[in-house]
């Protein structure tokens, strides 16, 4: 059950419209006793507000950091703004996943102060801090050759070419692509498995 910025989502259907992005709306999900999974996006105006509106979660991610976010609540920097963001990662529950972005300085800083596990994302197959973290044994998701690829401890499991999944613009659009890998690793670590995931990147069609 997702609660985004367009609105509360049920099984596919459209509940509540509008922005609920904040924690009012992140308690209705929460108190509806049929709902076995959610997805919260947690926008920074509600965080200022009045928190998160839940105290654990099963992952956290945070994609990035930028200028653009600044100006609320007196913070007016992206370093203050990662603060902010990093409350996200920090409520991830012990045996749950932190899921940044490694390719943003800020947010890959964020796993220095949480106490959950971490998986990493990137556009770029190459950054070192994915390959030390692989290299360890730890989980990460990444674009090979044009696939996304997930690389658990010693499995490589490919979920889907780039240019089949709808919500990546055939590759064109980076932080579209970058936001796949990060929905991916989220589904991997609260026990959705390879199949599953394919499908609901290649149902999960974009529009207006």
């Amino acid at each position: 059950m997702p609660c985004t910025f367009n609105g509360i989502y049920k099984n596919g259907e459209l509940i509540e419209p509008g922005d609920n992005t904040g924690p009012i709306s992140t308690g209705i999900i929460l108190e509806k006793p049929d709902v076995d999974f959610a997805v919260l996006e947690c926008a920074r105006g509600g965080l200022f507000r009045s928190g998160l509106g839940f105290d654990q979660c099963d992952a956290g991610i945070v994609t990035n950091v930028a200028a653009d976010h600044l100006g609320l609540g007196g913070v007016d920097t992206v370093e203050k703004m990662a603060k902010v963001k990093a409350v996200i990662p920090e409520t991830v529950k012990p045996n749950g996943y932190a899921i940044p972005n490694a390719d943003d300085p800020l947010v890959y800083a964020m796993h220095e102060r949480i106490k959950s596990k971490v998986a990493f994302f990137s556009l770029d197959n190459q950054n070192p801090h994915i390959m030390a973290h692989s290299v360890s044994g730890g989980l990460i998701a990444v674009v090979e050759s044009g696939v996304v690829v997930i690389f658990d401890s010693d499995k490589r499991i490919e979920i889907a070419p780039v240019n089949e999944i709808p919500a990546a613009f055939g590759g064109t659009a980076p932080y579209m692509v970058a936001n796949v890998l990060a929905g991916v690793l989220a589904a991997w670590v609260t026990g959705i498995d390879a199949t599953d995931i394919r499908k609901g990147l290649f149902g999960f069609v974009p529009s207006a």
